[in-house]
């Protein structure tokens, strides 16, 4: 986590419930103050929804912290413009199952034995105002010991750099990773 500024609209966020461990990366939009101020809100909206929906699937999550971030928006009388981008993860380490939903973001499962990647979408459409809401979506899998699990914003990918000064992209990105599990 190296925020671009001093404060900033990207964070990730733990938890633990009963044997099952919650952890999600969330991209805020704006950046320094305004995106630290979204990600105070979102924040709370998402510790509110798990403490209200103790053990829902996370899709049901994710629907919720989407009506709390409009909610608090339309009490403060603020048009809502802003929003999140989300991967959203229940983990059982015991029965090494996992349950993902995104607001955009996806999730990454780097298979280690088979040397390959398999990526499970997020929805298209952000935590706050979108014209055309759907239910987020949950997908539930078994993953074994020979899996990395990546959850991530677009910061990373978004950085220019390396001998022709473009940015790393999600191509590039995997790279990088792929050449930490050697």
């Amino acid at each position: 986590y190296l925020p671009k500024a001093i404060v900033s609209g990207d964070f990730y966020w733990v938890q633990q419930t009963g044997n099952k461990v919650l952890f999600a990366a969330i991209d805020c939009t704006g950046h320094g103050v305004p995106g630290a101020l979204m990600s105070v809100a979102c924040a709370n909206a998402l510790d509110q929804a798990v403490k209200e929906l103790e053990g829902a699937v996370p899709g049901q999550i994710l629907d919720r912290t989407n009506e709390l971030v409009i909610a608090y928006f339309e009490a403060n009388q603020e048009e809502i413009k802003n929003g999140m981008d989300i991967a959203y993860c229940k983990w059982n380490p015991k029965s090494k199952e996992l349950e993902f939903s995104g607001a955009y973001n996806p999730l990454w499962l780097w298979m280690l034995n088979k040397r390959e990647w398999k990526t499970v979408k997020g929805d298209r459409q952000p935590i706050g105002n979108f014209d055309k809401r759907i239910q987020f979506t949950s997908h539930k899998m078994d993953i074994g010991e020979d899996c990395w699990i990546y959850l991530f914003s677009d910061g990373f990918q978004d950085q220019f750099g390396g001998e022709d000064g473009k940015k790393l992209k999600s191509i590039g990105f995997r790279s990088l990773l792929e050449s930490q599990t050697d």
